[in-house]
């Protein structure tokens, strides 16, 4: 069961740079990227137990909370100094509508599912019990300092808006333990990467 979590996002790890490194060329390198992770997260896709269709209001309230992200993110915007290095994401030209079709798809909706089913579907509950070897039976929205801190410290330091990464992990984490939803934290996260990308 661990591998449905570890696969995908291993892949959404690697394959920018394996893609990059092939020379695929900008926005053919980046397509690629999100497309293999995305397959793989199709693959698992039962092995999650999510279920969109029974969010009903909550969906609404999942909005809300990634127009606090949104919030979050662009009052820290130039504020501080950002970690070295650019993603695939950032030497790629997304003018003209095949290459922003592309971008909704990988960072509205491709993103928004392998960083949160990893993250809050996996790694909180990995994290928060006691032997890490029956996490799957730890309940969900489970709270721990242990797995809320380092989960925030490694959503924050896996971007290069390391602060503002920070401030979205302590906020999505609260969404999911006041919602005890990954449905919740991944509508959430995907309203605040579309304000993102339209501001």
């Amino acid at each position: 069961m661990m591998r449905a979590y570890l696969i995908p996002f291993a892949s959404y790890l690697l394959m920018p740079a394996v893609a990059y490194g092939l020379q695929l060329g900008g926005l053919f390198s980046y397509a690629v990227a999100m497309f293999v992770p995305g397959v793989l997260t199709f693959v698992f896709w039962k092995e999650y137990r999510l279920d969109f269709r029974k969010m009903g209001w909550r969906g609404l309230r999942g909005v809300v909370w990634g127009v606090i992200v949104f919030g979050a993110w662009i009052l820290l915007e130039g504020r501080y100094p950002l970690l070295s290095g650019a993603g695939l994401a950032d030497v790629v030209d997304f003018s003209g509508p095949l290459a922003l079709s592309i971008r909704f798809v990988g960072f509205v909706m491709v993103t928004p599912l392998i960083e949160e089913i990893f993250t809050r579907g996996f790694l909180l509950r990995y994290l928060a019990s006691e032997d890490w070897k029956d996490w799957s039976k730890v309940p969900v929205g489970k709270f721990t300092w242990f797995s809320f801190i380092v989960t925030v410290l490694f959503f924050g330091f896996s971007h290069a808006e390391w602060l503002q990464g920070l401030a979205a992990g302590i906020l999505l984490n609260l969404c999911y333990y006041r919602s005890k939803s990954v449905e919740e934290c991944i509508v959430a996260h995907a309203a605040a990467n579309l304000l993102l990308m339209v501001f």
